[in-house]
């Protein structure tokens, strides 16, 4: 039940950003955009490529016409958003993927920015397993312990008690995958730091793209935010204005699945 209620939480914070979500997410932008360059890379064209958590469809627009390309996304509002930002044949699922099978595997499945919400990761991958022809490759990216610490630091500190769970570490995630059957092929991690010009920016840019610790943890008061705001202010800046850093990695796998 505590699941599906995250999962429903999921859903309604990232279709209340659907038509934000691309002008704010510009991390998400640039990770989308080095997980289809990895695509292209260990998975070239023609390939049958399912997006999971495609949100606007940032990583099937940067793969282009050359895949049989599938969007699927938990949030219906998104679903309409990639529609209109990527005509062209591409086929569209609003479903939540621990719920979505498939008559025919794809060939290579593909995340950005997505999976990370989706805890434990065990249940997660071996799900992924069975979408996946024989042999047919992942490549996601999620962002991982350490994101945004900067932020959790001080809400923890302005608030205590009201922060709960967390994101995956770089290991957990290539444990779980190995523990599913995929065989990991590669990985590497990029530190993103981007600026803002003060705490409220940096805060309305999160609400926006729909990344919110109340997935997880309980809300602010005012006077809490408040104190937060100043604080980040004051204390998480440099010369080029406040910041968040984000620590992003990238896994390619093998599903070791014999046919």
């Amino acid at each position: 039940m505590a699941e599906s209620s995250h999962r429903q939480t999921i859903e309604r914070r990232f279709s209340a950003a659907a038509t934000t979500y691309d002008h704010y997410a510009r991390v998400q932008r640039s990770v989308a955009e080095e997980t289809a360059r990895l695509t292209r890379i260990h998975a070239p064209p023609p390939a049958c490529i399912l997006d999971i958590g495609c949100g606007t469809g940032a990583v099937i627009q940067a793969l282009g016409s050359d895949y049989a390309l599938t969007g699927l996304d938990i949030s219906q509002a998104m679903i309409t958003e990639a529609c209109l930002k990527n005509p062209g044949d591409i086929d569209w699922i609003h479903a939540d993927i621990l719920d979505y099978s498939c008559a025919t595997p794809y060939d290579v499945l593909v995340s950005a920015s997505s999976l990370h919400w989706l805890q434990p990761l065990d249940d997660l991958f071996a799900h992924l397993q069975g979408l996946l022809v024989p042999g047919g490759l992942t490549v996601f990216a999620l962002m991982l312990d350490g994101s945004l610490s900067e932020l959790r630091a001080l809400r923890a500190a302005c608030s205590p008690g009201k922060q709960k769970g967390g994101l995956p570490g770089a290991d957990e995630v290539a444990d779980a995958m190995s523990r599913s059957g995929f065989s990991v092929v590669s990985t590497h991690y990029q530190s993103i730091k981007s600026h803002y010009p003060e705490a409220e920016t940096l805060i309305r840019h999160l609400h926006n793209s729909g990344v919110t610790a109340r997935t997880t943890s309980k809300a602010l008061t005012r006077g809490e935010l408040n104190d937060l705001t100043h604080a980040y202010d004051t204390l998480v800046r440099d010369a080029k204005g406040v910041y968040a850093t984000w620590q992003v990695g990238y896994f390619i796998g093998r599903n070791n699945t014999r046919p």
